[in-house]
């Protein structure tokens, strides 16, 4: 389906809404990689992937937990890079989360067939999570994960307190005191020193680590800690090789079943994006359209679903006895909205989503949508708006064919009404031949005309209030309306 059409019925707007009902980035990429299905039995499939979901949705339910994109982790791995233990606990979280809605789903067979299926894909990873779980604690590495490196991190702790004693108790000496710039403790580059003045750096035996921006203060590593230190180092370093080899052999773990991982990443995300579907469905009163081959269009109540609660509800019939619809009406009558409305929805359908209507309407499924609404002038390639609207028409013409749905606002506009009355109406004759189901608009009393007297071919009018003066938004089938231009002009001239 070509992309300009998508861009012309704003199908992209779609697109974000239906991010916004995700909890996942997962499930935010499917929907941006969302495209009408040109395949019948796809497009039922997903439109009953979105009928199963509102079993849980209308429940307030939130059966997807802890889904986090660990893709990027997955393939540093493969890599040969060992994970750190912040996405070794994100992996631990998705596959927990995973599997508890895989359980969920089990109990749910028989109402929900299809998702239940998908969720069958997850893999049960317990062992991975538990031994993560049991490692990880607090993005680092857990004490209790490994004996060795318990000891390692309370002989640490033990070696840093007598350093810390021992550096505050030369603080305290009588005969330092004058030396010291600062009472007090510090690190600098990894090493425990004690801050001294420049002058008196003689005074304090032991190594300079760093000094002050002024230079005014010496950072002093006393000789008396410096075996301390010497142990300290000793004992971090063992301390990064057990912490190492943990991560290495969680790592491990995770390699061994990398291929169920991914596997259940992306289960997980395509139950995020149904459910994410479910729940667009529920805040625009979303219904199943019956989908068929080659039947008729028909629409009841059909709404808008970008324009919220302005939406007026049209009823719409085309395909069967006629396969082309000509629209009349008054200029911001709604016509324009109309053939947006039927294009948008279609699309919908056929990406599996429900439609802002009542139940019971139906829809074929096109092969095609072409449109040609909204002034596509081209001020770069010196296009009038007449020029280009006959050259995207002349587009349309060499590709459109059976399950084809054709779209065309205000046909023949832009030049002498007899011409362009002439041209629509041979535009709209060649579409019919070709078997496209075809929605125009316009103002020419001759496509009426012409409309009224061919077979396969039938007028729509836009209601208008003459009191009011106002549009009423509403189709009717079966007869042209009038532009209203004088009556408008009469009733402002008073």
């Amino acid at each position: 389906m070509e992309q300009v059409t998508l861009e012309i019925l704003e199908f992209d707007k779609i697109r974000e809404q239906l991010k916004t009902y995700c909890v996942s980035g997962l499930g935010k990429e499917k929907c941006d990689n969302l495209m009408p299905e040109t395949d019948a039995r796809r497009v039922v499939l997903a439109l009953s992937e979105t009928t199963e979901s509102l079993i849980i949705v209308r429940a307030g339910g939130q059966p997807l937990q802890g889904l986090h994109d660990v893709r990027e982790s997955l393939t540093t791995a493969e890599k040969g890079a060992i994970l750190p233990p912040r996405d070794l606990l994100r992996i631990a979280d998705m596959l927990r989360g995973a599997a508890k809605f895989k359980k969920l789903m089990r109990t749910k067979a028989k109402e929900m067939p299809l998702i239940s299926a998908y969720s069958e894909s997850i893999t049960d990873l317990s062992g991975i999570v538990e031994a993560v779980e049991a490692s990880i604690e607090g993005e680092r590495v857990s004490d209790h994960a490994d004996d060795d490196l318990r000891k390692v991190r309370r002989e640490i702790k033990q070696t840093e307190s007598r350093i810390e004693q021992r550096l505050n108790s030369i603080l305290r000496s009588m005969s330092t005191r004058d030396s010291v710039q600062d009472g007090f403790v510090t690190m600098k580059n990894g090493r425990w020193v004690i801050p001294v003045r420049s002058s008196s750096r003689g005074s304090v035996p032991g190594t300079v680590v760093a000094a002050s921006s002024s230079g005014q203060t010496v950072f002093i590593e006393p000789a008396q800690v410096q075996p301390l230190m010497d142990r300290l180092v000793t004992l971090r370093v063992q301390e990064e090789e057990l912490v190492y080899q943990i991560l290495c052999a969680l790592t491990a773990l995770v390699m061994d079943r990398i291929t169920e991982i991914r596997i259940t990443v992306e289960a997980v995300a395509t139950c995020d994006f149904i459910f994410a579907k479910g729940r667009f469905s529920l805040d625009i009163s979303g219904v199943a359209l019956d989908i068929t081959v080659d039947g008729p269009v028909y629409l009841e109540g059909a709404r808008h679903p970008l324009l919220g609660k302005d939406a007026v509800p049209v009823d719409i019939m085309v395909g069967g006895g006629y396969r082309t619809l000509v629209i009349t009406g008054p200029n911001t009558g709604g016509k324009t909205v109309l053939l947006k409305t039927v294009g948008l929805l279609a699309v919908m359908a056929q990406s599996g989503l429900h439609i802002p209507a009542k139940p019971g309407g139906m829809m074929p499924v096109f092969r095609d949508i072409f449109a040609d609404i909204g002034d596509r002038q081209s001020i770069e390639q010196s296009l009038s708006t007449f020029s280009s609207h006959m050259k995207n028409i002349a587009g349309i013409l060499q590709k459109a064919g059976p399950s084809s749905l054709v779209l065309l606002d205000e046909i023949g506009t832009g030049t002498d009404p007899r011409e362009g009355a002439a041209l629509a109406a041979a535009v709209l004759d060649y579409l019919y031949r070709q078997g496209c189901i075809t929605l125009a608009t316009t103002h020419y009393g001759d496509v009426k005309t012409y409309s009224e007297n061919h077979v396969g071919f039938m007028n729509g009018c836009m209601e208008f209030d003459h009191d009011t003066l106002k549009p009423l938004f509403r189709l009717i089938i079966g007869q042209s309306g009038q532009s209203q231009e004088l009556v408008i002009a009469r009733r402002l001239g008073r």
